[in-house]
This record gives structure tokens, C-alpha cells and sequence, in this order.
């Protein structure tokens, strides 16, 4: 006898999306975890750093970080570093994020346009408002221009963190994110190193300040609805 031919049924088009679903999940879990983790060490590193924060005089391991990059690199780095506090300040970093907003509603995006602006908001508030509780004096070590209004947490640092956090969030699903997660490493380092270089901040100042830029952009990740199933051109 022949063997009966069975005809292959065609797979509905529901079934094949539901599946590329479940497989997009899938590889996302990983990344959810990381940053799960991610956000919660940004909480400890900020709890510590606040304790930190309190401290008077500071802790002796703080000023001595600040002495030695001092002795290491004397002032050869001055330009750089001097360029870098005019890049970090509000001056130049609220044009940036409203730019950001702008043109992320300029083309059609309303959703990230909001995250954008909600995030350099936030990162503006935040940073006035813990100055403002905490009132840590500022490092006296050497003769350098600082602001008058307090050392904690340090407003540049911060600022960049948001603002780099917000274009890997929002580039998500680009070939472009890997270059922003990139650039803003880099950057948010730099930007840190020169506040100590400075003399401005203390190391506690910076590191809280990158906490708090982890933290401010998963809020507005969460609370704007940038989830990582939307599609990055909502």
C-alpha cells in the first residue's frame, strides 16, 4: 500500500508572532536581571555615600584620593578639566536635554520626548534638593573656583549620567545604543574624574551621583512607559 500523504498545515501568522514573542522574552530576561541587580547596588552605593556625606570632617581615605590625584597629575590636565566643568553645568546641560526633548517630538516620538524632558528634570530637582538636605561643605584643599551651594552630590556628574542613561534607553533596539552605552561610560567617568581633579567634589560626591543617574532613568523608564517591549520609535 502507499503511504498516505499528509499535507503540511500552514502555520497561522498569530501562532509565528506569539512565538517570535516569547523568544524576544526570552533574551530579554537576562538583561532585565542585570539591571534589576544594576538598581539595587545604585540603592546600597547610595546609602553608603549619604552616610558618608555626613561625616565631619570627611573621611580621611576621601581626602587623601583627592591629594593624591593632586600630587599625581599636578595641573596638566588643567584645560580639559576646565572644559569639562563648563560642559557638566546646568548652563549647557539643561539646553541639552530640552534639545534632546525637542527633537525627539520633532519627529513624531511624544512618548521619549517626555522622558527626555521628565529625566533632565528630575536630574536638575534631585540634585538641588539633596545639596540643599545635605549640606556638605565642599573640599578645602586647594585654591580652586567652587560653587557656594553644597558638595553632595556632584551636579555635573550626575547630569551626564542622566542624559547618556536616557539616549541608551531610548535608542533601545538601534545598532546605535551600543555606541551610546559606550560614549556615556566614558564620558560619565571622565566627567567624575575631573570633579576630584577639581578638587570640587569628593569621591563619595561623584559615585553617588552616578547612583543617582541609574536611578532617575529607570524611574522615567518605568514611570514614563518606555518598556522594553515598545517599539523605540513610539
Amino acid at each position: 500500500m502507499r503511504a498516505a500523504t499528509i499535507r503540511e498545515m500552514p502555520i497561522p501568522s498569530w501562532h509565528m508572532a506569539e512565538t517570535a514573542r516569547a523568544g524576544a522574552q526570552i533574551q530579554r530576561e537576562p538583561v532585565r536581571t542585570a539591571l534589576s541587580w544594576l538598581v539595587a547596588v545604585s540603592f546600597v552605593i547610595l546609602a553608603v555615600t549619604t552616610v558618608l556625606a555626613f561625616v565631619r570632617p570627611p573621611v580621611p581615605a576621601e581626602v587623601s584620593t583627592l591629594t593624591w590625584i593632586r600630587g599625581t597629575f599636578g595641573g596638566s590636565l588643567d584645560g580639559l578639566m576646565r572644559f569639562l566643568d563648563e560642559v557638566g553645568s546646568v548652563a549647557v546641560m539643561s539646553p541639552a536635554f530640552v534639545a534632546l526633548a525637542a527633537a525627539l517630538l520633532l519627529a513624531g516620538r511624544r512618548r521619549p520626548a517626555v522622558a527626555a524632558f521628565a529625566g533632565g528634570a528630575a536630574a536638575l530637582l534631585v540634585n538641588i534638593v539633596i545639596k540643599t538636605l545635605v549640606s556638605r561643605p565642599r573640599p578645602d584643599l586647594w585654591a580652586v573656583e567652587v560653587d557656594s551651594i553644597g558638595s553632595y552630590p556632584s551636579g555635573h556628574t550626575l547630569f551626564v549620567t542622566v542624559f547618556f542613561g536616557l539616549l541608551v534607553v531610548l535608542l533601545r533596539g538601534t545598532r546605535w545604543r551600543g555606541i551610546a552605552l559606550g560614549a556615556g561610560v566614558v564620558v560619565c567617568l571622565v566627567m567624575a574624574f575631573s570633579r576630584l581633579y577639581l578638587g570640587e567634589h569628593f569621591p563619595s560626591d561623584v559615585v553617588a551621583s552616578l547612583a543617582l543617574g541609574v536611578l532617575i532613568v529607570s524611574a522615567v523608564e518605568r514611570f514614563i512607559g518606555l518598556s522594553a517591549s515598545q517599539h523605540p520609535a513610539q
